[in-house]
């Protein structure tokens, strides 16, 4: 009798078509020549190899993509094929909404979408400032105010609840000037 692992069956069908914000910002930019090589993809992402690698080698595994052979100075080229375009779409939707609580996520999703040139990135820079908005609305005082809670120095979570209401309203700021940019280039 044999002990073979049982496969995860843990995720849906749809939910395997989805991709991570990392794996559609890469695709977008290989797909559009902002960044062919490993080396390109770091400067324009801010992603370690460590984190870019993986997600390469998903996305290679997923036929997505394809590793050219190697160039000058041993440069390992990526490309991604034209019927995968077609799909990323549909693609980024179904993922967008899943991530928006995330601003890093967010933002790469809102990258990726303006180099596919998708009219639906500005409402979700919209959607993603709002949810932070209403998460500051929380915050509100006695008088009908937004403002940042009192710190007490003698609790950590006190610390924590400053730190998450202004981390919230810088995103949100960084959100709507997200928004307002890709107004202009959508």
């Amino acid at each position: 009798m044999s002990s073979r692992p049982k496969p995860n069956i843990s995720g849906t069908a749809k939910e395997a078509r989805k991709l991570a914000p990392t794996e559609l910002l890469i695709l977008a930019l290989i797909s559009h020549g902002h960044a062919p090589t490993l080396y390109a993809l770091q400067k324009e992402t801010l992603l370690s190899a460590g984190a870019l690698v993986p997600a390469l080698a998903k996305l290679n595994a997923k036929g997505l993509l394809h590793a050219e052979p190697l160039g000058p100075r041993k440069r390992q080229r990526f490309r991604v094929a034209k019927d995968v375009m077609k799909k990323n779409e549909e693609k980024w939707k179904s993922s967008a909404q899943d991530h928006i609580a995330d601003c890093d996520a967010v933002l790469k999703l809102c990258k990726a979408a303006e180099i596919f040139n998708l009219p639906e990135a500005v409402e979700y820079a919209r959607s993603a400032a709002e949810f932070r908005a209403s998460e500051r609305r929380k915050y509100t005082n006695k008088n009908g105010e937004i403002e940042a809670p009192e710190l007490n120095p003698f609790s950590y979570r006190s610390y924590r609840d400053v730190a998450r209401f202004y981390q919230l309203q810088a995103e949100e700021h960084t959100l709507r000037a997200v928004e307002a940019a890709l107004k202009t280039d959508v």
